[in-house]
């Protein structure tokens, strides 16, 4: 396997699932295990190329396999998240070689104080500049773990009856709604007008009216338009499939795209684009726009933000942003800033009156 298996394609990930659960369950654990002896040699990356050895490839390659085989979400789950749990093996075997276990016949064997120490290691250093992570980041971190000492057992080189990784969470000080982000009503308009084509102002308005998450909107073909309805159908998190109603300018923005490229049939996607293209493009446009350099879920969390100001209600916005709990939306009443701050100049008055 090559070195380049956190940039795994559809196709490749499919051949590592293939080489890891055609195995007799015998040599799939001498094949971890000499995996893991490489890395006691060879450490987790290159110092030159900053890239996964071989070792750690094939350790990431076992992960992959038994995420998809294997795992509770398992055909499921999504490469966006594929890619969040190889970056947490690989976060896993930094520190397990930095730490000086040996990982030949130590990863496998670690014990609960010792998993303790990787909890630590994570808020102090765990970032690969040696950085602290963030709350969030080590937290998603430990879930990782989680993930790849399972594939460890099922690759028969971790024991059964231990888990030293169900750790508790790092405790996050900063509140939820102070660190989403979400555009403003008047910045998406300035991100409109600096498209160029259709294609970019139909990936503008697919989060901030539809809200969709950038895996959705890369992913979506023109059958999943229902014209007739005014709506988009929506395949979400874990496969969840769901439809969600456009405003206007929407489907003008969709129709004017679907009518510049010929009428193309259903199965053709709407954007064609990779996830790391959306990103570069949304980049340029908000250099272009003069607005802050968010990311996509930012027009996501603009939706959110300008439906519950409009209407109020927290069943409505959890609705349209497709949460399967409501409560999950009440964060939008809290990130709406200008809405407080009037409520709160409102008191005054009120009290001042009284």
């Amino acid at each position: 396997m090559g070195t380049e298996l956190t940039k795994r394609t559809p196709e490749t990930a499919l051949q590592t699932l293939t080489d890891w659960t055609r195995m007799k369950p015998d040599a799939r654990r001498v094949r971890a295990a000499q995996a893991l002896q490489r890395v006691a040699e060879e450490g987790a990356v290159d110092a030159e190329t900053g890239k996964p050895t071989d070792g750690a490839t094939e350790l990431l390659g076992l992960t992959v396999a038994y995420t998809v085989a294997k795992g509770a979400r398992s055909a499921s789950v999504s490469p966006h998240t594929l890619t969040a749990y190889r970056a947490g093996t690989l976060s896993l075997l930094r520190w397990a070689h930095s730490s000086g276990l040996g990982l030949a016949g130590e990863l496998h064997h670690v014990t609960d104080e010792q998993a303790d120490g990787y909890r630590a290691w994570l808020t102090t250093c765990g970032a690969m500049n040696g950085q602290a992570l963030s709350a969030s980041s080590a937290n998603a971190r430990l879930r990782d773990a989680k993930i790849t000492w399972a594939a460890l057992q099922w690759a028969g080189i971790a024991p059964r009856n231990a888990e030293p990784f169900n750790l508790r969470r790092v405790r996050d000080v900063t509140p939820a709604h102070a660190k989403r982000k979400a555009f403003t009503d008047a910045e998406v308009d300035a991100l409109l007008a600096a498209t160029r084509e259709g294609r970019e102002r139909v990936l503008v308005l697919l989060g901030a009216d539809a809200a969709l998450r950038v895996s959705e909107a890369g992913t979506l073909t023109w059958g999943e338009v229902d014209w007739t309805q005014g709506r988009l159908w929506v395949t979400g998190k874990g496969g969840k499939r769901d439809w969600v109603l456009l405003t206007e300018r929407t489907v003008e923005a969709l129709r004017t795209l679907w009518e510049e490229r010929g009428r193309p049939g259903v199965s053709v996607p709407i954007l064609g684009i990779t996830r790391q293209r959306v990103l570069q493009i949304l980049k340029r446009l908000t250099e272009l726009a003069g607005t802050r350099p968010l990311g996509y879920h930012s027009l996501r969390h603009r939706c959110g933000t300008s439906l519950q100001r409009a209407h109020g209600n927290i069943v409505l916005t959890a609705r349209h942003l497709r949460h399967s709990d409501p409560s999950t939306s009440a964060i939008y009443a809290k990130m709406d800033d200008a809405q407080y701050a009037s409520a709160v100049d409102a008191l005054g008055k009120a009290k001042a009156a009284a």
